[in-house]
């Protein structure tokens, strides 16, 4: 649905300006065409703007739309950022660098957090005083970066990282 509407909002900016170019060569011979090209970018300067922030939305929403449903390339997807993350956070827990007591919050919490995210750069969207094309992918990006941090922050610790109980002690806890 996301991508229809890109798509027909798109053909709708192609044809505003096909029409500029059908309007200017049709205006009689006593109007000057400088005065009247002036005329209609003002009247639809704002209607281009929309137009392509509503493409951008569109395509940042069947994006978004994409990643998170079952398809097969959407799951490699999803495997791959997981693993990057997963991959980064060991490399930070080897470092010495631990969450405290963030990790098991975020952990817990990390459904809702996302949701929040997602609400505040909607929320962000809709008072942005003139949203374009490039709002909406900065946007986007952010969300995406900042899912990006509460999955580092949400991954468990590795098993020999040195965390946990009996770690301090040198104890190995056995099931």
């Amino acid at each position: 649905g996301a991508l229809g509407v890109a798509a027909a909002t798109a053909l709708l900016g192609i044809a505003l300006r096909v029409f500029r170019a059908v309007y200017l060569d049709a205006l009689p011979a006593g109007v000057s065409p400088a005065a009247a090209a002036a005329v209609y970018d003002a009247l639809t300067r704002f209607l281009f703007t929309t137009v392509r922030m509503v493409v951008a939305l569109g395509v940042v929403i069947a994006l978004g739309a994409w990643l998170t449903g079952p398809g097969r390339r959407a799951g490699l997807v999803r495997r791959l950022w997981t693993s990057g993350i997963g991959a980064v956070r060991a490399v930070a827990d080897g470092a010495g660098l631990r969450t405290g007591p963030v990790g098991p919050f975020v952990r817990r919490f990390r459904v809702w957090i996302g949701w929040v995210l997602v609400g505040t750069a909607l929320l962000a969207y809709l008072l942005w005083s003139r949203p374009t094309g490039w709002v909406v992918v900065g946007l986007g990006l952010a969300v995406l970066f900042a899912l990006a941090v509460v999955e580092f922050l949400a991954a468990e610790p590795e098993e020999g990282s040195g965390s946990g109980p009996g770690a301090a002690s040198g104890v190995t806890r056995t099931a």
